[in-house]
């Protein structure tokens, strides 16, 4: 079967990693794969992790400029799927397959929440046909394939729940490649991903704010990640006094060691698709805190099973239970146990299965 996996780039990100997982796991004997990128760097983070038998065909061009070439390159290379993630590079594909002419199957994967009433109208239609052009639709978790289903009258019989797929394996060897030694006398959290609005790292600094005023000093949080709102969050570490109990430490090729090495991992975002930060921690052994936000933390931490929710943007909250873990260790312990058995549900061998044989199912269609 002949595959053309569409992608944006391959920056640091949760689709990319998906995406080259994917590519490491999928039956080469079974899958000819080629990775088209609409913005190539030879800087860019993940780009030595792509397996070498993997062709890259790189458009270099963003959004509606590169639909000329999609549909070119599909004219030519043929395929027997087209699978795309992320909407910007959905939207594209859509228009490259149907000027290409090509009778080619068409996939795409949904990665976020995206609420009608916070998007542009323009963008909800065209989210719209989307999903109604392609063969087959991924939600990364049940409840996100209820809301798509509803909001874009999407049928049953048009998509399907694919987890993210978790490489335990290679997490594991990164832990023990590398060390990470915090202070043994402090209570380590560590949280990780774009400095963004979306994962509200703001609400997560104000929540030691309040924990400090309670007198408790050796609660420290970690931040690991890059993005636009770095300013503004090192603003509020000068603002609230919190220089020794936060610290920013920017991107990592590797945070396995950081989130393995912490007592706590705090997952603070106002929305997700399938927090693949929430999946590493499991295979990392590390508790899980999260905010009960759409989508994905309620189902992978099944409620309170394998970890903790709290109200979504609630500030009070987070310091609350954070406190409340702090002054029962025993808790965490009794949750940590639990991990490596939920980590095997999102296996990297159980997701590529479902991917391999939904590949096929559509092809048959």
């Amino acid at each position: 079967m002949k595959l053309l996996l569409f992608l944006s780039n391959l920056n640091a990100g949760g689709a990319q990693r998906v995406i080259i997982n994917l590519l490491k796991a999928l039956d080469k004997s079974k899958f000819k794969i080629k990775l088209v990128l609409l913005d190539y760097d030879e800087n860019q983070a993940y780009l030595d992790l792509i397996p070498k038998e993997v062709e890259i065909i790189n458009i270099n061009r963003r959004g509606r400029y590169s639909i000329i070439k999609i549909k070119n390159i599909i004219k030519k290379e043929e395929p027997d799927i087209c699978f795309a993630t992320l909407p910007q590079v959905c939207k594209a594909v859509m228009i490259g397959h149907k000027l290409s002419g090509s009778n080619s199957k068409v996939i795409f994967r949904e990665s976020n929440y995206r609420p009608k009433n916070k998007m542009f109208f323009l963008n909800y239609i065209l989210l719209k046909l989307v999903y109604s052009y392609s063969d087959y639709n991924i939600a990364l978790t049940e409840d996100l394939k209820k809301q798509i289903k509803k909001q874009y009258n999407i049928s049953d019989n048009k998509i399907t729940t694919i987890y993210n797929p978790l490489n335990i394996e290679l997490i594991q060897k990164k832990i023990k490649d590398s060390s990470c030694s915090f202070e043994q006398n402090n209570f380590n959290i560590v949280s990780c991903g774009r400095l963004s609005k979306q994962k509200n790292f703001s609400m997560l600094i104000k929540s030691i704010k309040l924990i400090r005023e309670e007198n408790i000093n050796n609660i420290v949080l970690y931040i690991l990640g890059d993005g636009p709102l770095k300013k503004h969050l090192e603003g509020l570490i000068w603002k609230y006094d919190l220089t020794n109990s936060v610290y920013l430490l920017g991107y990592k090729k590797n945070p396995f060691k950081y989130i393995a090495n912490a007592d706590l991992f705090i997952l603070s975002s106002l929305y997700e698709g399938m927090p693949n930060v929430i999946l590493e921690s499991l295979a990392c052994g590390t508790p899980i805190l999260s905010t009960n936000c759409p989508t994905g933390p309620k189902e992978i931490l099944e409620e309170d099973k394998y970890g903790w929710l709290v109200p979504n943007d609630n500030v009070e909250a987070m310091s609350r239970k954070i406190i409340h873990l702090y002054n029962n260790p025993e808790e965490i312990n009794k949750k940590q146990k639990k991990l490596d058995l939920r980590a095997e549900r999102f296996s990297i061998n159980n997701i590529v299965k479902e991917y391999e044989n939904l590949f096929f199912k559509v092809l048959d269609k």
